[in-house]
Order: structure tokens, then sequence, then C-alpha cells
């Protein structure tokens, strides 16, 4: 589901209207204290001044994109809510690195690495 909700963003953030050519950076690395870390970067417009905190983008309903001529709500407002849904249901954190109204957009998500129990039986 996480890959989803990237999808899903990612391919808004990269619409050919963009006036600035739009860069993404997804680093994945395997922890020795058994969990996966996730770092999200763009170079976007951020997260607006409008949240009150920045952590508001979390909430369902709440979203950051707009359309270009009238400014109105332009996203459903699901993916950054399902996101996080979603990874804490596994356990998980999402942490929010990004400074509302500075461009760009940084997350980091951590989940715990699970092993099969064959696996784990090969290992040994």
């Amino acid at each position: 589901m996480t890959h989803l909700s990237f999808g899903s963003d990612t391919e808004a953030f990269v619409k050919p209207s963009a006036p600035i050519e739009r860069k993404i950076k997804i680093d994945i690395s395997a922890e020795d204290d058994g969990w996966i870390d996730i770092r999200y970067v763009d170079n976007g417009p951020g997260i607006p001044n409008e949240f009150n905190i920045a952590e508001d983008i979390f909430q369902f309903g709440a979203s950051s994109k707009r359309e270009a001529v009238s400014g109105d709500a332009a996203g459903t407002g699901l993916g950054m809510w399902l996101l996080k849904t979603v990874v804490e249901e596994y356990r998980g954190s999402v942490a929010l690195q990004s400074v509302m109204g500075e461009p760009g957009f940084s997350i980091g998500i951590r989940l715990p690495l699970y092993r099969s129990a064959n696996a784990e039986a090969t290992n040994d």
C-alpha cells in the first residue's frame, strides 16, 4: 500500500506543466537494528502555510495540491493519510522532515523488518 500512495502522489508531482524540472529521491535501507528506513525527498512547492501545523498534512481530507488557475484544492486528501495509517498499522512510523512554507517535501518512514520462519532457518 505504501508504494501505491507514493505512486499516486509521484504521478501528480511530475506533471509536464511544471515550471521547473521536478526531482524525486527515494532512499531505502535495511538497518542492523531490524528496521527498514525509507526517505522520500522532492523539490516541489512544499507544505503551504495554510496548514496550522505541518503535521496536519496527515489528516483525512487534507490536501496541499491546488488547481493552477483557481487555487482550489485539487487532491483527494487521502495520500498522506493513507500512507501514515498503513505504516502505523505495520507498527512503523512516519516522520515529516519538511518545514512548512519552505520549498521541497521530505518524509521519513520506518518499518520493522519481518523475516519469515523459512528465511531464519536458512540463515542459521
